[in-house]
């Protein structure tokens, strides 16, 4: 074999029992080159070879054929013929006489030759190489025969060919069988004979197949066959594309393809089923059965129903079949001939539906019924009343009452066309007259000009000019002329409303001031008003043009859609602009902005208006004249510079400050210009706002005795914070002491002229539903409710919600639109929302930098809120933004309120913190008020429902058990009232009790037992004041008690309960109500108060702010007002200095008045005189230094710390400092020289001056020494004891000297040491004056705050002897307490028995075995009993939770705690043994 050459020899994965080594070769040689034989060298061999012995004798002989394994697919016939070729090349004859036969689906190949010689098969196996493909096949001994009729086959083969019967094995599938001779020979006698009736093959049991040759047999496609199927549910395949693919695609995966042209529909195999592996002819037989059940079954998915038709209906029939089918998945096939419909589809689908058009069914045959019986009916009416009608549901009401009745409009005869059953047809014309009849109608008041153009259009479509106006915006609404006015016709008084809101939004007419007539006599007027009007009015009427008037008052006025009205007034405006002379003239609020303007900002106006507007400067004012387009944009110039200039006020209240600065005023203006280029004007005393400023109600708001407008609730008191700013514009306003400017003004909303208006809408956001929004609508024009609809959607539009948009044609930048609550009748969560709203935004004012902002009387429209509650509310939640926020920005603040509102208006003007508004809006009172103060508590008396009172508490008068029913009762939640009542009438009380308030607007109800008599009424009234102040409540109000079933006159309950207020007011020195009101339910009685008070007016009741209540406060050491109680003498506000600043930004402006405040400050000097003289000056010189304020012009503070610090504070000009102290040095000098000995005891001794503590013994035969042995005696009775009287003498440790006794002292002396076994040595008084002005300062405290003065004791503390020098200097110290017991607190412990103290556990002797005890004065107080471990006494059960003032061990006690040093005073050292 000739050498191999680019190959390698593999190892095949076959079945192991076939497994052999095959060859590779590489791309540049083929299996050619190695069947060929050339000059290739073997490569290295990549896997074993496997080797084959040769063939046994056996096989050579009975071989003749060989089987060739690992065939690769590549590989064709061609080439393994080839092969064995170039193999046998060597054997001419045997290479020409083979057969080869590649068995399908296999890698096997069968050579065969013709002479059966084993030299050739055993030449093929001879190679190495070669034997891993070839190898022998073995003698067969069976048969493949195909046999039309197997049982003739024996007739075949006569017994002469085989020797022993062959055994057969029939296969049914392709009528074959399988013959098994037992003579090998007998096979090859068969094989090379001739057979007509049949076909023989040799078979190979090791290969398990025949060998065929040319002859091997192929498979052919079974036949098509055909099958009927319902037509109609052959027409829902063909139009259901969907579910016929889904058959198509089952039965491909069955190798069936179906053709469904026809109701007879075909099936055809596909020719993938002889594709299959393994396919034998079995499976071709089966096909036909296997396609036939499983198209069967695909039927069986369908079903169809029938659904009878009647002849003279058809076309209805199939008509709502079809449209009651569309979109359903089944398909309604029509049989007309037949009178059928059939509804096919899938089964649960036409399941599903079939109860439906059953009902279709049987609606048809009803409507073919009515057809029969029915009746038609016109009747006219307006086309105009029918779109209303309908529009407003009619025509669904009557098809929801009458779905079966048809209805249709005439057009041309304006006529109504019903019909239906007789009794359907009479319903619904009744309804169409019912609403006819019920239609609403109103007439409608236009601008003269705005009807004229409705007649216009009217006269060339009325239609038209309906739908234009109502129904394209969605308005259900008509509108008919008539006269020199407008009938509006809706279905309801809303609609007509906004069809009314409708008109005065859409049209509009528009006015142009005409300065010069020969403006519209030329030409070039008459060509652009023809021009417009062919621009707008075609092809129909969209505005109109009219010239009335003469000069000075020529107009041009422009009627008709407000959108091309406002495009026609641009056009002719600017026309105007361009032709028409004018003068203007720019007011300025300050001459400092004036002249700022004219001289620091010149380079910003001069050369802009050169040669085009003359320019001239007043004081507060800027004139400008020329043409009108370039006085316009001169306009706008000033008006920018105007706006970009920060301006602001100042007032210095430095004393001397003002009169510093008139003396150096040049030198101040230039300093200031020099360091911020701010122009400063001081404002002089003649200068209109400075008047305003310098008018400040110093007197307060209130009005002793004068009639003022009823509200129901307390005002809050100003305490002179506000300036009154009077002006020239009508408005009235106040400035807070923080520079916020609070205006009050009449007019209308839409003319506002702040940079911020505020708008009220509802949930809907629809503008013009309300008084105050339609206003600013029809003013800033439809833009705005767009912006707001489009904020609306990006907010969340809830009530309390503010909704910020642009202003639109408004003179205001910007809208804020509140969406505001309805009034609750008084349930509280209305009011803090409408409360949160004005809070809000007058926070997004300052956010957003907003210096004016305008509000109107929010709520007090169709939301139902109080007029009186909105303004204290508004006002107040003002002033507090003013007090609490930080605003640098937000300047005024207005409240502007429609001339048409004159209640409103009233009570604006009746709020009490804005009274100086009445002098503008009038002082008519329908319901009066009357007002006194007594001790700065303000008393009214009123006529009104003491349940809408919103003070802290309300009065109610009840019966003893409290139990009587009454209005304010029935709005309390009873069964709470009875809870509350049964408690508090088991606790004890004094005939009044304190309850919640249910759903009063007040904090608490105080309930009064009725009384008969005056003086009760009087005690019974001083008792609920008391209550409240003790509660520290601000505010009461009290019904005329008595008057009712008490029975008695008016007048003596009048002068019962305000003599209780002056009791009250005038004996408390703490007080914390501000406002006592008496409300009378009868008006008649009102004038019986107001005597009264009249009478009570002249009560001398010192005021507790007045100046000499707080004198006898400071000298007295009692408390006064929290905010005040340190001040005595507050510097006076003196003639202060007014500034107007005006600068290029607001930090220009600031630095300035930091200058200016700089300026006048260096020149300030400042003493403080801090002398515990200071008092003991008397109400005679302090009333001087008040005075000394106005006439030295300087600032004088008096304060105080404590009762041991007081410190005068002198401000102003060095001068006039040097010269008021010098004053007060000489008041000061001279109290001294009185005051030095006056607040000590009367008993005590003279001590020297530098002196503050010492001990005096005391005389023996002295009512002060009998009385200290008396007290000891009487305090030690229950242990006494007879004993001797030794020798006693008292020995005085300061001087040293000995004094003889008394026989009084000597008998006294004697009974005691008798009774107690003492031994007395001396008494010493203890004489130290800062503890004994702590002392007195802490007893008069103390009295003030339990009520009374029984709070001081005299008890013994037993001490050791080294603590002696501390108690008499230092007085107790309460850190030492435990040192002996603790049982009741950590305090000192005093005892009430003086044998108690002599115990040598508190009272050690000595080394001389004297002993010691203090007599001291203890402020007791109220107490409680003590417990371990206290450090304070416990509080009281008291609102105010106030503390008890010490602790005792029983009841009664023995001893007393304190927790405070200055409680105790050492007064009498007792030395004995």
């Amino acid at each position: 074999m000739p050498p191999l050459n680019n190959y390698y020899i593999r190892q095949s994965f076959l079945p192991l029992h076939l497994q052999k080594s095959i060859c590779s070769f590489s791309a540049a040689t083929g299996p050619k080159d190695l069947l060929q034989g050339g000059n290739t060298a073997l490569p290295v061999i990549q896997e074993e070879m496997v080797s084959v012995s040769a063939p046994t004798d056996e096989e050579e002989q009975g071989s003749t054929s060989a089987l060739l394994e690992n065939i690769q697919e590549s590989m064709d016939q061609e080439l393994l013929e080839m092969l064995v070729e170039n193999v046998l090349k060597d054997s001419p004859s045997a290479s020409e006489n083979f057969s080869l036969e590649i068995l399908p689906d296999t890698c096997l190949a069968v050579v065969t030759f013709q002479n059966a010689k084993g030299k050739q098969i055993k030449k093929l196996t001879a190679y190495t190489v070669l034997s891993e493909i070839f190898r022998p096949l073995h003698f067969f001994q069976m048969l493949l025969l195909y046999c039309l009729i197997l049982k003739l086959i024996k007739y075949f083969f006569p017994s002469s060919i085989y020797t022993q019967y062959p055994i057969m094995t029939k296969r049914k599938q392709d009528q074959s069988a399988i013959i098994t001779f037992q003579d090998p020979k007998a096979v090859d006698r068969i094989l090379k004979q001739q057979h007509k009736e049949m076909k023989v093959f040799p078979f190979y049991e090791s290969l398990g197949m025949a060998l065929y040759g040319k002859d091997r047999p192929t498979l052919k496609l079974p036949a098509a066959f055909t099958e009927n199927i319902d037509q109609a549910i052959w027409r829902y395949l063909s139009e259901k594309q969907g579910v016929a693919e889904t058959i198509h695609k089952n039965m491909a995966d069955h190798f069936c393809k179906i053709d469904f042209q026809q109701p007879t529909v075909q099936l055809s195999p596909l020719p993938s089923l002889l594709q299959q592996k393994d396919v034998e002819a079995k499976h071709i037989n089966k096909w036909k059965t296997t396609a036939k059940a499983l198209f069967i079954q695909a039927l069986s998915k369908f079903k169809s129903l029938e659904l009878q038709i009647q002849a003279n209906a058809w076309e209805a029939y199939e008509g709502a079949i079809h449209k009651e089918m569309s979109g359903e998945p089944v398909v309604a096939v029509p049989d007309k001939p037949r009178g059928i419909v059939k509804v096919v589809g899938l089964e649960e689908d036409v399941d599903r539906l079939k109860q439906t058009l059953n009902g279709i069914m049987d609606r048809i045959a009803n409507s073919i019924e009515r057809e029969k019986t029915g009746i038609t009916e016109e009747f006219p009416l307006p086309p105009s009343t029918y779109h209303i009608l309908l529009q407003d549901g009619l025509q669904d009401k009557i098809a929801g009452e009458f779905p079966e009745l048809k209805m249709t409009y005439n057009h041309q005869n304006q006529s109504v066309i019903l019909f239906g059953l007789t009794q359907e047809v009479l319903g619904a014309n009744k309804k169409f007259m019912e609403g006819g009849m019920a239609m609403k109608r109103r007439m409608v008041q236009l601008d003269s000009y705005v009807f004229e153009f409705l007649q216009k259009s009217n006269e060339e479509d009325e239609e038209q000019l309906t739908s234009s106006l109502f129904t394209s915006q969605g308005i259900n609404a008509a509108l008919e002329l008539e006269g020199k006015g407008v009938q509006l016709l809706a279905v309801s008084e809303e609609v007509l409303s906004k069809a009314e809101n409708q008109l005065d939004t859409l049209l509009i007419s528009q006015y142009i001031d005409v300065e010069d007539s020969n403006v519209l006599t030329m030409s070039e007027w008459q060509d652009i008003v023809i021009d417009l009007e062919k621009a707008f009015n075609t092809p129909s009427k969209e505005f109109i043009i009219r010239t009335p008037g003469v000069y000075p008052s020529l107009q041009v006025v422009i009627s008709g859609y407000k959108q091309i009205v406002d495009s026609v007034r641009n056009k002719l405006d600017d026309y105007l602009c361009q032709n028409a002379p004018v003068d203007e003239t720019l007011q300025v609020k300050s001459k400092a902005i004036v002249k700022f303007i004219e001289e620091r900002n010149k380079h910003a106006w001069s050369d802009k208006v050169k040669d085009t507007v003359k320019v001239s400067f007043k004081d507060k004012a800027i004139c400008l004249r020329g043409i009108r387009v370039n006085v316009k944009d001169c306009m706008d110039l000033f008006q920018n510079l105007i706006s970009s200039t920060s301006f602001d006020m100042l007032r210095v209240s430095k004393p001397g400050g003002k009169k510093f600065f008139q003396e150096k005023e040049s030198m101040c203006v230039e300093e200031v210009l020099r360091q911020t280029g701010c122009v400063v004007h001081l404002v002089e005393k003649d200068d209109q706002t400075v008047q305003a400023m310098e008018d400040t109600d110093q007197k307060g708001f209130g009005s002793h005795g004068k009639c003022l407008q009823q509200h129901n609730h307390p005002a809050f008191s100003t305490q002179n914070q506000h300036r009154r700013i009077q002006s020239r514009d009508g408005s009235d306003r106040v400035q807070t002491k923080e520079g916020l400017t609070i205006i009050l003004m009449k007019g209308n909303i839409q003319d506002a002229t702040t940079q911020v208006v505020v708008n009220t809408v509802g949930l809907d956001l629809l503008l013009h539903s309300g008084a105050v929004s339609n206003a600013i609508l029809k003013a800033a024009g439809p833009r705005l409710q767009d912006l707001i609809n489009e904020q609306g959607t990006a907010v969340s539009a809830a009530e309390g919600a503010v909704i910020i948009t642009d202003g639109c044609n408004l003179k205001s930048k910007l809208v804020f639109h509140t969406i505001a609550p309805k009034w609750d009748q008084g349930k509280g969560a209305a009011q803090k929302l409408l409360s949160g709203i004005v809070e809000e935004c007058l926070g997004a004012a300052e956010q957003q930098r907003i210096v004016s902002m305008t509000f109107p009387a929010i709520g007090t429209g169709n939301l139902g809120f109080p007029k009186d509650l909105v303004a204290s509310l508004m006002l107040d939640q003002v002033l507090k933004f003013s007090s609490k926020k930080k605003h640098k920005h937000l300047k005024d603040v207005v409240f502007i309120l429609h001339p048409g509102d004159p209640d409103t208006i009233q009570v604006w003007k009746a709020e009490k913190h804005l009274d100086f508004y009445s002098q503008l809006l009038g002082s008519s009172s329908s319901s009066p008020m009357y007002e006194i103060k007594m001790a700065g508590v303000v008393v009214q008396a009123v006529t009104g429902d003491i349940t809408k009172e919103t003070t802290d508490v309300i009065v109610n008068s009840s019966n003893s058990s409290f139990s009587l029913k009454s209005e304010i009762i029935d709005l309390l939640s009873f069964l709470q009232f009875n809870l509350q009542c049964i408690f508090s009438g088991s606790q004890p009380n004094e005939g009044m009790i304190m309850t919640k308030p249910g759903n009063l607007q007040c904090k608490k109800i105080i309930h009064l037992v009725i009384q008969t008599d005056t003086k009760k009424i009087q005690q019974s009234v001083e008792g609920a004041l008391k209550m409240c102040s003790k509660n520290n409540f601000t505010s009461i109000s009290l019904p005329a008690i008595g008057t009712g079933q008490g029975n008695i006159q008016p007048s003596e309950v009048a002068d019962a309960m305000l003599d209780a207020v002056v009791e009250v007011v005038g004996k408390k020195s703490q007080n914390s109500l501000k406002l006592v009101r008496m409300v009378i339910f009868q008006p008649a009685m009102l004038t019986d108060f107001h005597t009264s008070m009249l009478k009570k007016e002249g009560t001398d009741i010192p005021e507790k702010e007045g100046f000499l209540q707080k004198m006898i406060y400071f000298l007295t050491g009692g408390k006064v007002d929290n905010a005040q109680q340190n001040e005595v003498i507050k510097s006076q506000d003196m003639d202060p200095a007014y500034f107007h600043i005006c600068g290029v930004s607001q930090a220009h402006v600031d630095n300035a008045k930091r200058v200016i405040e700089d300026l006048i400050v260096k020149e300030q000097v400042s003493i403080v005189i801090d002398d515990k003289a200071l008092f003991n000056l008397s109400e005679l010189d302090l009333k001087h230094i008040y005075d000394m304020q106005t006439t030295m012009d300087v600032g004088m503070s008096l304060h105080k710390s404590s009762q041991e610090e007081a410190k005068l504070t002198i401000e102003g000009l060095s001068k006039d400092v040097l010269k008021a102290y010098n004053e007060v040095h000489k008041m000061i000098k001279n109290v001294w020289a009185e005051e030095t000995f006056k607040d000590f005891p009367q008993h005590w001794d003279d001590m020297p001056a530098n002196t503050l503590c010492q001990l005096f013994p005391t005389q023996p035969d002295t009512q002060e020494h009998i009385d200290v042995l008396k007290l000891f005696e009487d305090t030690c009775k229950k242990n006494v004891r007879k004993v001797s009287l030794p020798f006693f003498s008292i020995v005085l440790n300061v001087y040293l000297f000995t004094v003889q006794l008394s026989y009084r002292y000597h008998c006294l002396a004697s009974q005691l040491m008798c009774n107690a076994r003492l031994f007395f040595t001396q008494i010493e008084r203890i004489q130290n004056r800062s503890l004994w002005g702590g002392f007195q300062i802490k007893k008069k405290e103390m009295e003030v705050r339990n009520g009374h003065q029984n709070n001081e004791r005299k008890l013994f503390h037993g001490a050791c002897h080294t603590s002696i020098d501390k108690i008499n200097h230092l007085g107790f110290n309460r850190s030492y307490a435990g040192k002996n017991a603790a049982l009741y607190g950590d305090g000192t412990y005093f005892a009430v028995n003086a044998n108690y103290s002599a115990s040598d556990t508190y009272s050690k002797p000595d080394a001389q075995g004297q002993k010691y005890m203090y007599q001291c004065r203890v402020l007791t107080g109220d107490f409680t009993t003590g417990k371990q471990g206290m450090k304070v006494p416990p509080p009281k059960i008291t609102p105010n939770s106030q503390h008890y003032d010490s602790v005792t061990d029983v009841s009664p006690p023995s001893m007393f705690i304190i927790f405070h040093d200055s409680q105790a005073y050492p007064e009498y050292l007792i030395t004995f043994k």
